[in-house]
């Protein structure tokens, strides 16, 4: 699959785990995204636009040898804060 595919599926994940605790991409306060591959950062970077609209929470990117067991080319982890937590 392309990067941008990748990183796609990624967004969708993140969507399903935000709404799973009462949070939305606007929630998101900070951003880490970790490539094994420097090629694929602008394309990382398009996906997020699209995926936060006009917001745009802290972020950084890493570029590392290894992003996890299994040959994965990219990793990310978010911080949302939510006002009200649900339950």
């Amino acid at each position: 699959r392309g990067c941008q595919q990748r990183e796609r599926g990624e967004a969708d994940t993140g969507t399903r785990i935000l709404a799973a605790g009462g949070a939305a991409p606007a929630d998101v306060v900070m951003v880490r995204g970790f490539l094994k591959r420097r090629s694929d950062i602008e394309a990382t970077w398009q996906v997020r636009k699209e995926f936060f609209g006009d917001h745009r929470p802290a972020s950084t990117t890493f570029l590392v040898d290894d992003v996890e067991a299994g040959g994965a080319l990219m990793s990310f982890e978010v911080v949302a804060i939510l006002d009200d937590i649900p339950g």
